[in-house]
C-alpha cells in the first residue's frame, strides 16, 4: 500500500505541535543524534562535511541541515511535508540552502548527485527500506556514504503501550514489524516510542 499521501497529511497536521515539543532538543546544539542526543563528535558518523554535497532525507524543520550548511556543506533538505518545509524555511537564517518536497521512496534527483545522504529518524523511519535505500544508493556518487539513525525493531517489539515504556518482555512479533500503522492510513517503517507518544498527543 502506498502510504506517502497519508504520511504527508499526518505530518502536515502535526508539524507545528511536533516542532514546539521537540525543537528545543533537536535544535539545541548541532550534531546530536537521536532521542538520546549522542554527539556526532563521539560517533564520527558524518565527519568533515566542508564542500560536500549533502542530502538530508526527512529534514523536518532543518535543524541538522542548518548546522551542516553553517559548516560549509552544500546541503539540500528534503521532506514529504509542506508544513515541515515551511518550518525549515522560516528557521533557515543564513546560509541559505535548497528545500525540496519529495519522498525517500522516489528521490527527485539525478544519479550520482551527492557525497553524503543522511537522516536522523527522518525518511528512513517512514519509507520502506527496500525502496528508500536503493534510491539513496542511486543518488550517491562513487565512494559516497549513507548514514542514518532509526529505532531498533526491539523498541517496538518490547514497548508496552499501557505504561508507555520499554520492557524486557517481547510484546509483538519481531518478524512481523515491517510497518507500523499510525492511523488515517499513515504508516512508518519503524517508529520509536517517543514519536509515538508525540503523535498521540498531537491527535488529541
Amino acid at each position: 500500500m502506498d502510504s506517502i499521501p497519508a504520511n504527508r497529511r499526518l505530518w502536515n497536521r502535526i508539524s507545528s505541535a511536533y516542532q514546539r515539543r521537540h525543537d528545543p532538543q533537536i535544535g539545541g546544539a548541532p550534531r546530536l543524534w537521536g532521542m538520546y542526543s549522542v554527539p556526532d563528535a563521539h560517533l564520527q558518523a558524518l565527519g568533515d562535511v566542508t564542500g560536500k554535497r549533502v542530502l538530508e532525507l526527512g529534514c523536518g524543520a532543518g535543524q541538522w541541515s542548518r548546522a551542516l550548511a553553517a559548516e560549509g556543506a552544500n546541503v539540500v533538505g528534503l521532506d514529504l511535508s509542506e508544513a515541515q518545509l515551511a518550518a525549515a524555511k522560516a528557521a533557515m537564517g543564513t546560509p541559505r540552502y535548497p528545500l525540496v518536497q519529495g519522498a525517500a521512496e522516489h528521490l527527485p534527483f539525478a544519479d550520482n548527485s551527492f557525497d553524503l545522504v543522511f537522516c536522523d529518524f527522518g525518511g528512513l523511519s517512514w519509507a520502506p527500506p527496500h525502496l528508500a535505500v536503493p534510491q539513496a544508493a542511486r543518488v550517491l556518487r562513487r565512494g559516497g556514504r549513507l548514514v542514518f539513525n532509526v529505532a531498533s525493531p526491539w523498541f517496538e517489539a518490547c514497548y508496552d503501550e499501557a505504561t508507555a515504556r520499554m520492557t524486557t518482555t517481547l510484546r509483538q512479533d519481531y518478524f512481523g514489524l515491517h510497518t507500523i500503522a499510525e492511523g488515517d492510513d499513515a504508516r512508518s517503517s519503524m517508529i520509536r516510542p517517543a514519536l509515538r507518544r508525540t503523535l498521540t498527543q498531537c491527535r488529541r
